[in-house]
């Protein structure tokens, strides 16, 4: 699969890389612009804070990447923050798995030691191992379930 993705992320440089070619002419056309940032001509004319803003002629590549370096700042900064929410969610997760796991330990050693305690008071006592104790068990659970 990684092969493939490769090809095709390949094919999709190979495309853009055609588009800019054949519009060369159009991207290395330089351009230059007045900014006013209220629209209202009377207020650019004043001096100070509303004076009009003259962006020296630069090549419309230039322009194109500004654009997409900031659309990609953009997208990193909103997904900074679903990235920080999963990684407290991970974190809190974490924390009740261990204390799940720790929960489960004490539950089992609790299982082990009644266990042997019943074990202890049956008459003929004789010591049998874990595995063939929990098999033993099953095996007349079963039988109960088929009679009952």
């Amino acid at each position: 699969m990684s092969k493939f993705k490769i090809g095709i992320w390949a094919v999709v440089f190979l495309f853009i890389l055609l588009f800019f070619l054949h519009n060369q002419d159009f991207f290395m056309t330089k351009n230059a612009f007045d900014v006013n940032v209220f629209g209202i001509p009377s207020l650019a004319e004043y001096s100070g804070f509303f004076q009009k803003a003259e962006i020296p002629a630069v090549p419309n590549v230039v322009i194109f990447l500004g654009f997409f370096i900031l659309g990609v700042a953009v997208s990193y900064f909103f997904n900074f923050f679903g990235w920080l929410r999963s990684k407290r969610a991970i974190r809190r997760l974490s924390t009740d798995n261990e204390h799940l796991n720790q929960k489960v330990e004490q539950l089992e050693t609790e299982l082990a030691s009644a266990r042997g305690q019943r074990m202890a008071q049956l008459p003929g006592h004789e010591e049998i191992p874990e595995a063939e104790l929990a098999s033993k068990e099953d095996e007349a659970a079963d039988s109960a379930m088929k009679k009952g």
